[in-house]
């Protein structure tokens, strides 16, 4: 194939993402990608299609070789920081922007990304500056809803307000100041502006998925819940980036557990563990992990770190390991059979521990003093055989909602992490029971040092329930995890940073309950496990 043909086959795989044939895409992509590539600028074009179907990490790694063809392409590390922000990898985000900027400083949309950086990772003043220094050389309506964005982020109202106001004087019907002055209306209790505004929005442009998700939330807290239903089935059908055969999703858990039942417990005895293993807390999405996190962050022997990449880059090491092997393909979207774990060696298994050592103390600003980092993200949930190499001794503590109302609680967001399970109830309920029977497993073949805890229970219990979380960590009682954890100094990042800055409250531990069909309908699916758990 010719440098023009391959170029023209990446034109035509683009239109045919274009036409939305997601999976046939990415099946011709992999394909392209198993021919032998010498324009970094194919790699460029390959990542951008990547990463419009959602790959993040295989974005990442197709843009390294393309700038390593041409490490002055601005729009490669434009790229790059964006994936990096998809992974909370905010550091790397920050470093991959900068070399575009240096690149092409007076490029507007590169100093949006770097502002996008600072909101995100919780660096509110800094994204203000940013904003505000931009502003004095250009009063740019695209800079000005970035500032707007950020203040309705940091729970700045009257400053949000003040800004789209500004934004709507020049441009009537600018969709992004309307969302944000309706997000400020249904936080102060204006409900019937913001449902003006968001009804007008999507009669404009019925396609606008993050529009339908906001009406569905407004017309929820209004208690119109039919109206909700609509919406958010509508916000979800075209959210929905990828297909996932719900068949397929249960005949790969089905092979999981039968390999985990072949799995005999496998103990490397690693020259050096770090002197306080992690502790991780993991879960569906929507599941307490946030609310966790910030009570054991008060903890004088504990460190909140967030959803932390080191997980999930170490199980890219791992993954490019096995592919040497030939046990995986580097290249697919898909997980490492928990069977593959058993096939590396214990060369590769010490150098992953090195790995994870190193990540972990840089992670934690007082790992060495014997304080121990948490982390929450979810996903850990998945990759339970490479704790268990590499961090046997850490504490897994796996919150656990009711599956009906955690379900409920998904399909309501539309996440800046995609979950596939997400835009459908019963994949949603399917994944719950799923994860929760694999961690059991992975607890049982791995001992694991696993606890369980009813997200309920805390919000119900708090003082016994955190208590019996710090006994199960060999941790003494500290008053202030209960009383003082919403002065957190850490930034909450997730869907839940507007919830965890409240005081506890039990308002949202039967939503679900609203929608009496889609309610029963969940609990048929996993009726069994919802009985064992109490919440029948």
């Amino acid at each position: 194939m010719t440098e023009d043909e391959r170029f023209q086959e990446l034109r035509k795989i683009q239109e045919i993402l274009q036409s939305g044939q997601k999976e046939q895409a990415y099946n011709r992509l992999q394909r392209f990608l198993r021919s032998p590539i010498t324009d970094p600028y194919h790699y460029y074009c390959a990542a951008t299609i990547t990463y419009r179907i959602g790959f993040h990490q295989q974005t990442i790694d197709l843009l390294e070789l393309s700038l390593r063809g041409n490490k002055n392409h601005a729009e490669s590390h434009h790229l790059m920081a964006h994936c990096y922000l998809h992974l909370d990898r905010f550091a790397e985000a920050e470093q991959s922007i900068l070399k575009a900027v240096q690149l092409d400083p007076d490029a507007k949309p590169l100093q949006l990304t770097l502002g996008e950086i600072y909101t995100f990772s919780g660096r509110y003043s800094e994204a203000e500056r940013h904003y505000l220094k931009l502003l004095d050389d250009n009063d740019d309506i695209d800079i000005l809803n970035a500032l707007a964005f950020l203040y309705e982020r940091s729970i700045e109202n009257e400053k949000a307000l003040d800004i789209t106001e500004k934004i709507l004087d020049r441009q009537p019907d600018n969709l992004p100041a309307l969302r944000t002055r309706c997000h400020i209306y249904s936080r102060t209790g204006e409900y019937q502006k913001a449902e003006e505004i968001l009804k007008n929005i999507v009669h404009k442009d019925p396609d606008y998925a993050d529009a339908w998700f906001d009406l569905g939330k407004l017309q929820q807290k209004m208690k119109k819940y039919p109206h909700a239903f609509t919406s958010f089935t509508k916000a979800n059908q075209l959210a929905d980036r990828r297909e996932v055969d719900p068949n397929q999703a249960e005949e790969e858990f089905n092979r999981y557990l039968r390999i985990l039942g072949q799995i005999k417990e496998r103990r490397k005895n690693l020259e050096s563990y770090p002197s306080s293993p992690p502790v991780y807390i993991v879960g569906l999405p929507r599941s307490g992990t946030t609310l966790l996190s910030n009570m054991l962050d008060r903890h004088t022997s504990l460190e909140s770190a967030g959803e932390t990449p080191i997980i999930r880059d170490l199980y890219t090491t791992a993954k490019k390991m096995l592919s040497a092997l030939h046990l995986v393909d580097i290249n697919s979207g898909a997980s490492i059979s928990y069977g593959a774990w058993m096939d590396l060696n214990d060369f590769q298994i010490n150098e992953l521990a090195e790995q994870f050592q190193k990540d972990i103390r840089n992670h934690g600003n007082s790992v060495d003093q014997g304080v121990a980092i948490v982390d929450k993200a979810p996903s850990n949930i998945l990759r339970l055989p490479l704790i268990a190499l590499v961090s046997p001794k850490s504490p897994i503590i796996h919150m656990i909602r009711d599956g009906r109302e955690a379900s409920w609680s998904n399909f309501t967001q539309n996440f800046t992490h995609y979950h596939w399970f997400s835009h459908s109830l019963e994949n949603c309920m399917r994944t719950w029971q799923r994860n929760i029977l694999l961690a059991r497993k992975c607890a049982e073949v791995f001992n694991l040092n696993y606890l369980e805890i009813r997200y309920e229970d805390l919000v119900t219990s708090p003082r016994e329930t955190l208590g019996k979380i710090l006994d199960f960590m060999g941790l003494p009682w500290e008053e202030r995890c209960l009383t003082d954890y919403q002065n957190s100094s850490k930034p909450v990042l997730t869907a839940s940073y507007e919830q965890v800055n409240k005081p506890l409250y039990t308002s949202s531990l039967h939503q679900a309950r609203n929608y009496p069909e889609a309610y029963a309908g969940m609990t048929e699916i996993a009726r069994d496990l919802l009985g064992e758990l109490g919440y029948l």
